[in-house]
């Protein structure tokens, strides 16, 4: 592909990208902020939770499997691979994905009996069905074949189906708002999975039937489970950090919690988008030329790291002007804000370094990483947001994300001196 193509198509995916942030992310954030607006941080509190753990079932079932998909197709492309292989790794995919659909499924199931919420009952019955739907995702398809700006605009549905909800659910009953939203979360999981499929039949791709050995799904299997073990304790440690904060904080507390970290997470969607754009380039510059991983990967990413380091500064500086400028309903979301915004750069930092195992296939080591880091993290959030409170969450997540970051540069380089 010639240089100017190339950067022609990273442009192109990063708009859709960001149109797609702006649409998805930022309905879920006018829609919090009106929360705040109105007072009604218990709605946020408990609202916020249950979104941020109806997204890590979507992140178990779709989300780990959509990197490793991607570097397959990406690879395959870089060896003209027969596009039988394309259709072979995306089914055995499926059939992974659809177990651990069902193993969300069943493990909620068992749960809802001891739930005392209707509100939060009623929530998780509308989502669990949406997972089958998840697991037929060809999200990480599109990714490898360098439409990750179409595959990121499919993915608003669930964020505005939700949004444009909340506001209707927030004055009936509880067990009738969780039924609403929930069913909002699922119609929007039902537009990703249709829009993506149409998008793939409209770039000339129809689905194969292929025949899939017990092999094969063992290997994607592997893999597929290495990633998620790699990013799931990171996603169980925003979850934990909930829970503690609803146990120790109280929950108008947890309601600011929630909507300060859900403003860092979207803020750090700038930079997932550069890691999605540019992985697929990352794996074939490291396999067609041999580069050095550690610094293919800085390469790679400095721009997003760049943007980070900006958007955490103006995260301190809007939230401390803004604190002091707007209405007092605002006062105490925006100090939270500026204090959890060093996270956007520490977070871009770990995340970067981690995407760099991937694209070498060290998955297993970065899991390690993060179980470790990830571990130590909740520890440590217990241990401070008993003494210290909120601003305890900061100090424990930034401590994780450096010993994230600084354990995978270092594999990165010893991978370098001994590959």
């Amino acid at each position: 592909m010639p240089q100017s193509v190339g950067r022609r198509s990273k442009l192109a995916n990063l708009s859709l990208l960001i149109v797609g942030f702006g649409l998805g992310q930022g309905s879920i954030f006018l829609a919090q902020t009106w929360l705040v607006a109105e007072g009604r941080l218990h709605l946020l509190a408990e609202f916020g939770s249950l979104y941020a753990f109806a997204v890590l079932g979507v992140f178990i079932v779709e989300t780990a499997s959509t990197i490793t998909l991607s570097r397959h197709v990406s690879a395959q492309r870089a060896r003209q691979a027969k596009s039988g292989e394309l259709w072979e790794i995306l089914w055995s995919t499926a059939l992974v994905r659809l177990g651990l659909a069902l193993l969300i499924i069943a493990l909620a199931l068992a749960c809802l009996p001891f739930i005392p919420s209707g509100f939060a009952r009623n929530y998780a019955l509308a989502v669990l069905p949406c997972y089958f739907l998840w697991s037929i995702s060809s999200a990480g398809l599109l990714d490898g074949l360098n439409r990750s700006g179409i595959s990121g605009l499919t993915g608003i549905f669930p964020y505005i189906c939700s949004a444009a909800a909340l506001p209707f659910a927030a004055p009936l009953d509880d067990a009738t708002a969780g039924l609403i939203l929930g069913l909002a979360f699922s119609l929007g999981s039902a537009l990703t999975m249709a829009t993506q499929w149409v998008a793939l039949l409209a770039m000339g791709y129809r689905p194969q039937g292929v025949r899939l050995g017990r092999a094969l799904i063992a290997a994607t299997g592997r893999e597929i489970l290495a990633v998620l073990f790699t990013t799931l304790p990171g996603q169980a440690f925003y979850r934990i950090q909930i829970l503690l904060a609803g146990l120790f904080l109280g929950p108008t507390a947890t309601g600011l919690f929630i909507y300060a970290k859900q403003t860092i997470n979207a803020v750090n969607m700038l930079f997932v988008f550069i890691r999605r754009v540019e992985f697929p380039h990352l794996v074939e510059q490291i396999a067609k030329h041999n580069r050095n991983p550690a610094d293919a990967t800085f390469k790679a990413f400095r721009l997003g790291l760049l943007i980070s380091l900006i958007c955490a500064i103006a995260l301190v500086i809007a939230g401390t002007v803004g604190s002091n400028l707007l209405p007092p309903q605002f006062e105490e979301p925006l100090r939270t804000i500026a204090i959890f915004s060093p996270l956007v750069l520490t977070l871009a930092l770990s995340s970067a370094y981690n995407q760099g195992l991937f694209a070498v296939d060290m998955a297993s080591y970065a899991a390690r990483i993060s179980l470790l880091a990830a571990t130590s993290g909740a520890v440590l959030s217990y241990l401070l947001v008993l003494w210290m409170g909120t601003p305890g969450f900061v100090i424990a997540e930034v401590g994780m994300h450096l010993l994230v970051g600084g354990l995978a540069a270092r594999l990165l380089l010893t991978k370098t001196v001994s590959g």
